[in-house]
């Protein structure tokens, strides 16, 4: 085993899996993904992912000049500790900390979602421009803000909070514990639960049969399936999701007029929510953000968060 030339390990921690990479002269040279484990246990966890992808590709630790860590936010404490998320149950976890006691080098981390726009902004959909937003749509709805290449978070590391704006004060309960908030009106739980809803009043033959007439079975992949077939039920539930989405994606670009807003995550990247997403900035946006705030796909797919990462620490250590 040799330390060899000098490299940067990083990962990205989902609620699920979590990917670990060595990034060696600008190129992933190799990668793992693995289940997380959540709470308290998650550091250690890490740790031995990453000594683990090392020892297997024939490297150790003496080659790595520090970590760039991707985690769901917000983050405190000049973002060395987690200070909330469900996804991955850690309340007030001194990540970064834990982290370079265990491994014996550099750890910085950031919001997810601010890794990926980082990463979009620099490698992906958004070169090139002095503002740019990621709105990230799947599970729930998150999002980062760079300019002049560097992520903007706020007073308190915690701006890019899209998907807790609220469009619709009377509108379905939010994770968070508000009402009406773009994430419980535009994602894909949003999208799943009305698609049930059609077929359950019998608007939606198509989708029922694509489930086996199981409502608990529906998710937005079914949805969408069944409203690319024509099914009422599916377009209708389609069409409110995407009218949400409009009206979130306007308020970003009416509020920080940024050169681009990049759709991400599994349901934003399909190319009809990026429609829907780009009628909402024309027909909801003020002159002249209407016309000239342009709304694209993501680019880098499930790799943003590591090449987040990867610039985070990158930058950090030159």
């Amino acid at each position: 085993m040799t330390s060899g030339p000098s490299c940067v390990v990083v990962a990205d921690i989902g609620g699920t899996t979590t990917r670990v990479a060595v990034v060696q002269a600008e190129r992933m040279v190799a990668r793992i993904c693995v289940p997380t484990v959540r709470g308290e246990g998650l550091a250690e966890f890490v740790g031995r992912a990453v000594n683990d992808l090392l020892a297997s590709s024939g490297m150790n630790l003496d080659c790595a000049v520090g970590m760039g860590v991707s985690i769901p936010g917000p983050l405190n404490r000049g973002r060395r500790q987690v200070a909330f998320t469900g996804n991955v149950e850690l309340r007030d976890y001194p990540l970064a900390e834990r982290l370079e006691q265990s491994l014996g080098i550099p750890v910085v981390m950031d919001d997810d979602a601010n890794c990926a726009a980082l990463a979009e902004a620099t490698l992906g959909a958004a070169v090139g421009c002095s503002a740019a937003v990621l709105i990230v749509v799947g599970t729930g709805i998150g999002g980062g803000i760079v300019v002049d290449g560097a992520p903007y978070r706020g007073a308190h590391s915690a701006a890019g909070e899209i998907g807790h704006i609220v469009l619709d004060p009377d509108g379905p309960a939010c994770t968070c514990g508000h009402t009406g908030c773009f994430e419980a009106l535009a994602s894909g739980p949003a999208l799943a639960k009305r698609g049930k809803m059609a077929m359950l009043g019998r608007s939606a033959p198509i989708l029922g049969d694509l489930v086996g007439s199981d409502p608990e079975a529906i998710d937005a992949v079914s949805v969408l399936a069944a409203a690319k077939r024509g099914d009422p039920g599916a377009v209708a539930a389609l069409e409110e999701t995407g009218y949400y989405l409009g009206l979130g994606v306007a308020a970003v670009a009416n509020i920080l007029d940024p050169d681009v807003i990049v759709l991400g995550g599994g349901l934003g990247s399909r190319p009809e929510m990026l429609a829907f997403a780009r009628r909402g900035v024309t027909e909801h946006c003020i002159a002249p953000i209407d016309r000239l705030v342009r709304v694209e796909t993501a680019q880098l797919g499930d790799d943003a968060g590591l090449w987040g990462a990867a610039l985070l620490i990158l930058a950090e250590t030159e």
